[in-house]
């Protein structure tokens, strides 16, 4: 609302960028190789090898 008094602008605000691709990046080789070996991996035991990699 204070927006549209000051400068009638009624469009919304650019939303932030990618805060996780990082973090992602980061670890790709560890992902890709870790569903390479096992296709059927789940998302818990992929959090369960990075967190374990990452110490």
């Amino acid at each position: 609302m204070d927006a549209y008094l000051r400068g009638g602008r009624t469009a919304a605000k650019p939303r932030g960028g990618d805060r996780r691709s990082g973090r992602i990046e980061a670890q790709a080789d560890l992902l890709l190789g870790a569903i390479r070996e096992t296709p059927d991996i789940t998302l818990a035991e992929l959090r369960e090898g990075t967190v374990r990699n990452s110490v």
